[in-house]
């Protein structure tokens, strides 16, 4: 399989960013015609997700709150299921025996993470 490489401008990154939620549909890089596939698409909401964040932190941090974002690896989902069992499955099987755990994630792992984080973070 051909390696796919992410390349975004310094100005996407800050669209990703600043965009009011709505506007993100009409950033160039996320028009349906740029986004080449599931995989692709995925990609681009991680990284919005990460962009959109950071943007946030510094708002909300000049209240005394804190944001942060659980970026995973592989999660067991629905989703994961479907790659892993459909024409990308390979791919996904080898991503599966090259996690540092040796295997993917579950989403009651991140849930116990996001929880635990949140409690500590309140208590201080």
């Amino acid at each position: 399989m051909k390696k796919k490489i992410m390349i975004l401008t310094g100005a996407g990154q800050i669209g990703m960013a600043i965009a009011r939620r709505m506007g993100l549909l009409s950033l160039d890089m996320l028009q349906p015609d740029t986004i080449k596939d599931t995989v692709h698409a995925y990609q681009m909401a991680k990284r919005c997700n990460v962009k959109r964040v950071m943007a946030e932190a510094v708002k909300w941090g000049e209240r005394g709150a804190g944001i942060n974002s659980i970026s995973p690896g592989i999660i067991v989902t629905s989703l994961a299921i479907d790659e892993f069992n459909g024409p990308r499955g390979d791919f996904y099987k080898n991503m599966f025996a090259k996690c540092p755990a040796g295997r993917p994630g579950t989403a009651d792992e991140v849930a116990n993470v996001a929880g635990n984080r949140h409690v500590l973070y309140c208590k201080q």
